[in-house]
Protein backbone atom coordinates (compact mmCIF):
# COMPACT_ATOMS: atom_id res chain seq x y z
CA UNK A 1 0.00 0.00 0.00
CA UNK A 2 1.47 3.33 -1.11
CA UNK A 3 0.80 6.31 1.14
CA UNK A 4 -0.99 8.72 -1.22
CA UNK A 5 -0.87 11.74 1.07
CA UNK A 6 2.84 11.41 1.80
CA UNK A 7 3.56 10.85 -1.89
CA UNK A 8 1.61 13.94 -2.95
CA UNK A 9 3.19 16.07 -0.23
CA UNK A 10 6.68 15.22 -1.51
CA UNK A 11 5.59 15.76 -5.10
CA UNK A 12 4.00 19.13 -4.32
CA UNK A 13 7.14 20.42 -2.63
CA UNK A 14 9.39 19.38 -5.51
CA UNK A 15 7.04 20.45 -8.29
CA UNK A 16 6.27 23.90 -6.96
CA UNK A 17 10.00 24.62 -6.56
CA UNK A 18 11.01 23.20 -9.96
CA UNK A 19 8.21 24.12 -12.36
CA UNK A 20 10.56 24.97 -15.23
CA UNK A 21 12.12 21.48 -15.12
CA UNK A 22 8.71 20.08 -16.04
CA UNK A 23 7.56 22.76 -18.45
CA UNK A 24 10.78 22.93 -20.48
CA UNK A 25 10.41 19.50 -22.19
CA UNK A 26 6.64 19.89 -22.48
CA UNK A 27 6.96 23.18 -24.37
CA UNK A 28 9.76 21.92 -26.61
CA UNK A 29 7.86 18.77 -27.60
CA UNK A 30 4.66 20.75 -28.08
CA UNK A 31 6.50 23.14 -30.40
CA UNK A 32 7.97 20.29 -32.46
CA UNK A 33 4.59 18.59 -32.76
CA UNK A 34 2.95 21.90 -33.71
CA UNK A 35 5.45 22.29 -36.55
CA UNK A 36 4.78 18.70 -37.67
CA UNK A 37 1.04 19.37 -37.62
CA UNK A 38 1.50 22.54 -39.67
CA UNK A 39 3.56 20.66 -42.24
CA UNK A 40 0.83 18.05 -42.53
CA UNK A 41 -1.78 20.76 -43.00
CA UNK A 42 0.15 22.14 -45.99
CA UNK A 43 -0.79 19.01 -47.94
CA UNK A 44 -4.51 19.67 -47.51
CA UNK A 45 -7.37 17.37 -46.49
CA UNK A 46 -7.04 14.94 -49.38
CA UNK A 47 -5.51 11.47 -49.39
CA UNK A 48 -1.95 12.77 -49.60
CA UNK A 49 -2.57 15.15 -46.71
CA UNK A 50 -3.96 12.33 -44.56
CA UNK A 51 -1.02 10.08 -45.39
CA UNK A 52 1.52 12.79 -44.56
CA UNK A 53 -0.30 13.69 -41.32
CA UNK A 54 -0.40 10.01 -40.26
CA UNK A 55 3.29 9.56 -41.11
CA UNK A 56 4.23 12.62 -39.06
CA UNK A 57 2.07 11.44 -36.14
CA UNK A 58 3.88 8.11 -36.17
CA UNK A 59 7.26 9.82 -36.51
CA UNK A 60 6.67 11.94 -33.39
CA UNK A 61 5.72 9.02 -31.09
CA UNK A 62 9.22 8.74 -29.52
CA UNK A 63 9.10 12.44 -28.58
CA UNK A 64 6.51 11.75 -25.89
CA UNK A 65 8.68 9.07 -24.31
CA UNK A 66 11.76 11.29 -24.55
CA UNK A 67 9.83 14.02 -22.76
CA UNK A 68 8.91 11.63 -19.94
CA UNK A 69 12.53 10.43 -19.69
CA UNK A 70 13.85 13.97 -19.33
CA UNK A 71 11.30 14.73 -16.61
CA UNK A 72 12.14 11.50 -14.79
CA UNK A 73 15.87 12.27 -14.91
CA UNK A 74 15.26 15.82 -13.67
CA UNK A 75 13.17 14.55 -10.77
CA UNK A 76 15.90 12.04 -9.88
CA UNK A 77 18.53 14.79 -9.89
CA UNK A 78 20.26 13.71 -13.11
CA UNK A 79 21.56 16.35 -15.49
CA UNK A 80 20.35 15.49 -18.98
CA UNK A 81 19.97 17.29 -22.26
CA UNK A 82 16.38 17.38 -23.49
CA UNK A 83 17.38 16.92 -27.12
CA UNK A 84 19.59 13.94 -26.23
CA UNK A 85 16.60 12.35 -24.46
CA UNK A 86 14.38 12.93 -27.48
CA UNK A 87 17.00 11.62 -29.91
CA UNK A 88 17.72 8.54 -27.78
CA UNK A 89 14.13 7.33 -28.03
CA UNK A 90 14.43 7.02 -31.80
CA UNK A 91 16.90 4.18 -31.22
CA UNK A 92 13.94 2.11 -30.00
CA UNK A 93 11.41 3.63 -32.40
CA UNK A 94 9.82 0.35 -33.56
CA UNK A 95 9.25 -1.14 -30.06
CA UNK A 96 7.78 2.18 -28.90
CA UNK A 97 5.46 2.24 -31.90
CA UNK A 98 4.36 -1.35 -31.24
CA UNK A 99 3.79 -0.52 -27.58
CA UNK A 100 1.68 2.54 -28.41
CA UNK A 101 -0.40 0.81 -31.08
CA UNK A 102 -1.06 -2.41 -29.14
CA UNK A 103 -2.00 -0.54 -25.95
CA UNK A 104 -4.31 1.83 -27.84
CA UNK A 105 -6.02 -1.00 -29.74
CA UNK A 106 -6.53 -3.20 -26.67
CA UNK A 107 -7.83 -0.36 -24.51
CA UNK A 108 -10.03 0.84 -27.38
CA UNK A 109 -11.55 -2.62 -27.90
CA UNK A 110 -12.15 -3.08 -24.18
CA UNK A 111 -13.77 0.35 -23.94
CA UNK A 112 -15.97 -0.38 -26.96
CA UNK A 113 -17.35 -3.46 -25.22
CA UNK A 114 -17.83 -1.89 -21.79
CA UNK A 115 -16.46 1.27 -20.20
CA UNK A 116 -15.28 -0.38 -16.97
CA UNK A 117 -13.06 -3.03 -18.63
CA UNK A 118 -11.51 -0.26 -20.71
CA UNK A 119 -10.68 1.74 -17.59
CA UNK A 120 -9.25 -1.33 -15.86
CA UNK A 121 -7.04 -2.14 -18.84
CA UNK A 122 -5.89 1.48 -19.10
CA UNK A 123 -4.90 1.35 -15.43
CA UNK A 124 -3.10 -1.97 -15.96
CA UNK A 125 -1.03 -0.44 -18.77
CA UNK A 126 -0.51 2.94 -17.06
CA UNK A 127 3.11 2.24 -16.07
CA UNK A 128 4.16 1.12 -19.56
CA UNK A 129 5.11 4.64 -20.64
CA UNK A 130 7.42 5.03 -17.64
CA UNK A 131 9.02 1.61 -18.19
CA UNK A 132 9.56 2.48 -21.86
CA UNK A 133 10.86 5.95 -21.00
CA UNK A 134 13.56 4.42 -18.79
CA UNK A 135 14.67 1.98 -21.49
CA UNK A 136 17.76 2.97 -23.45
CA UNK A 137 18.63 0.71 -26.38
CA UNK A 138 16.62 -2.43 -25.64
CA UNK A 139 12.86 -2.61 -25.35
CA UNK A 140 10.16 -5.17 -26.12
CA UNK A 141 6.81 -3.41 -26.54
CA UNK A 142 4.69 -6.44 -25.64
CA UNK A 143 6.85 -7.36 -22.65
CA UNK A 144 6.61 -3.77 -21.43
CA UNK A 145 2.81 -4.03 -21.36
CA UNK A 146 3.06 -7.34 -19.49
CA UNK A 147 5.47 -5.81 -16.97
CA UNK A 148 3.11 -2.87 -16.43
CA UNK A 149 0.22 -5.26 -15.76
CA UNK A 150 2.36 -7.14 -13.25
CA UNK A 151 3.42 -3.93 -11.50
CA UNK A 152 -0.17 -2.71 -11.29
CA UNK A 153 -1.51 -5.99 -9.95
CA UNK A 154 -3.25 -5.06 -6.70
CA UNK A 155 -2.63 -1.34 -7.27
CA UNK A 156 -5.14 -0.39 -9.98
CA UNK A 157 -7.80 0.93 -7.58
CA UNK A 158 -5.12 2.72 -5.55
CA UNK A 159 -3.81 4.46 -8.69
CA UNK A 160 -7.34 5.26 -9.84
CA UNK A 161 -8.03 7.00 -6.52
CA UNK A 162 -4.74 8.87 -6.86
CA UNK A 163 -5.84 10.20 -10.25
CA UNK A 164 -9.26 11.16 -8.87
CA UNK A 165 -7.60 13.15 -6.10
CA UNK A 166 -6.47 15.68 -8.74
CA UNK A 167 -9.98 16.54 -9.90
CA UNK A 168 -10.12 19.65 -7.70
CA UNK A 169 -6.81 20.87 -9.12
CA UNK A 170 -7.93 20.21 -12.68
CA UNK A 171 -11.15 22.14 -12.07
CA UNK A 172 -9.06 24.99 -10.67
CA UNK A 173 -7.06 24.97 -13.89
CA UNK A 174 -10.25 25.14 -15.95
CA UNK A 175 -11.76 27.91 -13.82
CA UNK A 176 -8.61 30.03 -14.16
CA UNK A 177 -8.61 29.53 -17.96
CA UNK A 178 -5.51 27.37 -17.77
CA UNK A 179 -3.38 29.68 -15.63
CA UNK A 180 -3.38 27.32 -12.63
CA UNK A 181 -2.07 24.52 -14.85
CA UNK A 182 1.33 26.22 -14.60
CA UNK A 183 1.41 24.71 -11.09
CA UNK A 184 -0.98 21.78 -11.51
CA UNK A 185 0.77 20.03 -14.41
CA UNK A 186 4.18 19.77 -12.69
CA UNK A 187 2.47 18.62 -9.48
CA UNK A 188 0.58 15.83 -11.26
CA UNK A 189 3.59 14.79 -13.32
CA UNK A 190 5.96 14.53 -10.36
CA UNK A 191 3.35 12.61 -8.36
CA UNK A 192 3.00 10.02 -11.13
CA UNK A 193 6.76 9.55 -11.42
CA UNK A 194 7.03 9.17 -7.65
CA UNK A 195 4.25 6.58 -7.76
CA UNK A 196 6.13 4.62 -10.42
CA UNK A 197 9.27 4.77 -8.26
CA UNK A 198 7.32 3.38 -5.30
CA UNK A 199 6.00 0.50 -7.39
CA UNK A 200 9.54 -0.38 -8.42
CA UNK A 201 10.60 -0.49 -4.77
CA UNK A 202 7.78 -2.94 -4.03
CA UNK A 203 9.12 -5.26 -6.75
CA UNK A 204 12.47 -5.67 -4.95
Amino acid sequence: MIDRKELKARAKEFAFNNKWLIWKPVLIVAAIMAVASSVGALFGDGTLGKIVTLALSIATVPLLYGEIRYIMDAIHGKETDIFECLKAKYKIFVPLLILSIVASVLIGLASALLIVPGIILALAYSMAEYIAAEADEELDGIETLKKSRAMMNGHKWEYFVLQLSFIGWILLGEITLGIAFIWVLPYMTVTQVYYYDELKKLEK
